[in-house]
């Protein structure tokens, strides 16, 4: 890999210099260089790109579609009572967020052991330990309905100074802080929800599109790949358990 396929690899993901360079733990300098060599890059940026990049696959919402596989029994036999054999069980979702929220889901099914998912013609995407992180939400960057809600509602934060005119006439001092308020708690109330347990979460999908909505009305988009995410890992939360649920 030289510095064109660095570069391309590195906008493949939609990040800047500087945010690649704040994960990959060096400056936006040193992103800089390694893109404008001529030749191979040296064997710490070509190791960065190899651990990175199965990491920023992780971190895509929307990346999919992905293969879910895990065990319906354990692996190993048991030397005490009946014996049977585990199936392997196999799941297609859309993306990301689908498939974790599924994983979420069937962590505690007696039927759901040994799982990894797999992109693609069988590339590896997340290990069982990687999974457990998602699940138990030590891993705050995996795209997981609780984390996607939380960065809208950052995301509506941030964005809630920003007044774009709809009509003739500029909005007063007085209307601008109105609905940066509104917005604001509607940020308060996403994020609300995202703290509650994945059942709670589900259960509040109305009010979770009503804000959405209410946003919207206020003149404010929230990110659409969010909220795509959003919505795919919904869909899989209503696929139907294993048998033994």
């Amino acid at each position: 890999m030289n510095g064109s396929d660095f570069r391309r690899w590195r906008t493949s993901y939609g990040l800047s210099q500087q945010e690649l360079g704040d994960k990959m733990g060096v400056t936006r300098t040193t992103i800089q260089n390694w893109e404008a060599q001529v030749g191979d890059l040296s064997t710490i940026a070509a190791n960065g790109v190899k651990i990175w990049d199965r990491r920023l696959r992780q971190e895509e919402p929307l990346r999919g579609p992905v293969t879910l596989i895990y065990a319906d029994g354990p692996m190993m036999l048991s030397s005490q009572g009946p014996q049977r054999v585990a199936m392997m069980q196999q799941e297609s979702h859309l993306s990301n967020a689908a498939v974790l929220c599924r994983v979420q889901l069937l962590a505690s099914h007696p039927r759901f052991f040994n799982p990894f998912v797999l992109e693609g013609e069988q590339h590896d995407l997340w290990n069982m330990m990687e999974l457990q992180r998602a699940i138990d939400g030590s891993d705050e960057q995996a795209p997981t309905l609780r984390n996607l809600l939380r960065r809208l509602g950052t995301g509506i934060r941030i964005d809630a100074p920003n007044f774009v005119r709809s009509g003739p006439a500029m909005p007063t001092a007085q209307e601008q802080q109105k609905r940066e308020r509104e917005l604001i708690a509607l940020a308060v109330q996403l994020e609300r929800i995202a703290d509650g347990h994945l059942l709670d979460i589900l259960a509040e999908s109305a009010a979770i599109e009503a804000i959405l909505a209410q946003t919207r009305t206020l003149g404010l988009r929230p990110n659409d790949t969010l909220v795509s995410a959003v919505a795919q890992a919904f869909h899989a939360a209503r696929m139907p358990l294993p048998d033994g649920g």
